[in-house]
């Protein structure tokens, strides 16, 4: 893969101060918010991108280390890191990564006890991984 860096996504609560409005800050809608934007940006940022026949790969264990990523890439106060994506052409094309089932995710109408499916996937990823 080629370069990889990271794209700031300015919370709302930022915006409704810039208006006057009174904002309480720490509220966990404003983090959902923020995350969620962020997730559906780098979406469309992966379908471009693999449009364009470069590939990506997301970074999530950038959260294992907020602080120093923050530190690092000297992000301000209320911008936290989600993930990391990098872009790049490959230089090879690996197996497609086992993903769970469509039915062990999207539920219509209740909750279902997927275990089965479940237990399928990790046989799958292990037999992957190895």
């Amino acid at each position: 893969m080629g370069t990889s860096g990271f794209i700031e996504i300015e919370a709302p609560t930022e915006d409704s101060e810039r208006t006057g409005a009174n904002v309480v800050r720490g509220m966990t809608e404003q983090l959902l918010v923020a995350s969620v934007d962020t997730a559906l940006m780098a979406q469309n940022v992966a379908i471009a991108a693999e449009s364009e026949g470069l590939g990506i790969c997301y970074i999530g264990g950038i959260r294992n280390n907020p602080q120093a990523i923050s530190d690092l890439l000297h992000l301000p106060e209320h911008v936290y890191p989600v993930f990391g994506i990098c872009l790049g052409y490959p230089a090879a094309d690996p197996n497609v990564k086992p993903r769970l089932p469509v039915e062990a995710i999207l539920k219509e109408d209740y909750y279902t006890d997927d275990s089965e499916l479940v237990a399928a996937f990790d046989d799958a990823m292990q037999d992957y991984l190895q």
